[in-house]
């Protein structure tokens, strides 16, 4: 967002406005990602005109402001982002990422005493479960994204078996209901549905895993910057030779902050797991067809050996093909959701918890709701 100094200047943040109580938690920093910020301003240039213009036709404020967010809308659709909601769920976790990769860390103040030191510490114990969990988000989402890869695969081999089938009951007339060898075939097909069915589950629960991943990543880049805040406040506490109730109170708001989100961010990640031990259910009814399929097609084979049926056999090598290809690439896509599952444990949050009822305890209560 764009503000304005003492002095009349302009000059660019990056906000981050969190629900807390009855008010609202706002901590700014300087922007870090250089084409995050760019691609910012460009839409605040585009949508805060056309706000002022409805103002001045005497639109209310709120139905301005309604219009403005149906512009932001369209604008972030045109930039591939289904909803603001998914823009910003990319747009703090790389800004928190960008800070780290600059060099950005919880200060250190060896030696110093009183309470600060305490608070200081607890935030290096949050900051470093903070870690573990981005790491595994980060994991997660990349094997998310392997299973995504994989799909079409899989879709395009499924295809190639349904198109050899069709061939097959095609080239038999309307005989191919009738003769024992291509009953089998007809049964096969029919049970392709149940594959198609099942895929289209695995996919169902592929973009509710991905979404919530994104939402948790974001959760976790939140409660990053609220950490790194009562870090950077504990600091200049230090440093200034004290606390003043104002600061204090500063530090307790954001660990509340903190504390909301874990809580959010511990049911993100359970629902989370949940979607990946579905996911890992659906790849299996999957799995489990295709096996059965594969046992049709065999006795298929036998059938046509024995018979020596012309069409069928001149036909058989095509099915089978396709089937051995559908397996394999169902088997790849089976390893990549174990590993999902693997990955998508609920968290343990009684570390991270204990060290936030700690600063609270350090800093004593709130008082009313934070402010910007």
């Amino acid at each position: 967002m764009s503000t304005i100094s003492a002095d009349g200047s302009s000059y660019q943040v990056f906000a981050t406005i969190t629900p807390l109580g009855s008010g609202y938690l706002s901590v700014r920093a300087t922007p870090c990602v250089e084409g995050l910020r760019d691609a910012a301003l460009l839409l605040y240039r585009a949508v805060r005109p056309e706000e002022r213009k409805l103002r001045e036709q005497g639109i209310s404020a709120r139905d301005a402001s309604a219009s403005g967010a149906q512009l932001l809308t369209g604008l972030l659709a045109d930039a591939g982002f289904a909803n603001y909601e998914e823009f910003i769920w990319q747009a703090l976790p790389a800004e928190v990422r960008q800070r780290r990769a600059l060099g950005a860390r919880l200060p250190d103040r060896v030696g110093a005493t009183g309470v600060m030191p305490d608070v200081l510490a607890a935030a290096r114990v949050i900051d470093t479960e903070l870690d573990g969990w981005l790491e595994r988000t980060v994991h997660l989402q990349a094997a998310a994204a392997g299973i995504v890869e994989a799909l079409p695969q899989v879709k395009q081999s499924l295809a190639g078996v349904e198109e050899a089938i069709d061939d097959v009951l095609a080239a038999t007339g309307s005989t191919a209901g009738t003769m024992p060898i291509m009953l089998t075939v007809s049964v096969w097909a029919s049970m392709l549905a149940d594959v198609g069915g099942s895929l289209r589950a695995v996919v169902d629960e592929l973009d509710a895993l991905r979404t919530d991943s994104a939402r948790t990543a974001f959760r976790l880049a939140l409660a990053r910057v609220h950490n790194d805040t009562v870090g950077q406040f504990a600091a200049e506490i230090i440093d200034e030779g004290g606390a003043t109730a104002e600061s204090a109170m500063a530090i307790r708001h954001l660990s509340d902050a903190l504390r909301e989100g874990v809580a959010e961010t511990e049911l993100l990640v359970a629902a989370t797991s949940d979607h990946a031990t579905a996911l890992e259910e659906r790849i299996g009814e999957v799995r489990d067809l295709l096996f059965m399929l594969t046992q049709l097609i065999d006795g298929w084979e036998a059938m046509v050996l024995e018979r020596s049926d012309e069409v069928a056999t001149r036909l058989l090598p095509e099915v089978v093909r396709h089937n051995q290809r559908t397996v394999e690439d169902v088997a790849v896509l089976d390893g990549l959701v174990r590993s999902c599952a693997t990955i998508a444990l609920p968290l343990n949050t009684a570390q991270v918890g204990a060290q936030i009822a700690r600063i609270n305890d350090l800093v004593g209560p709130s008082e009313g709701a934070a402010a910007g």
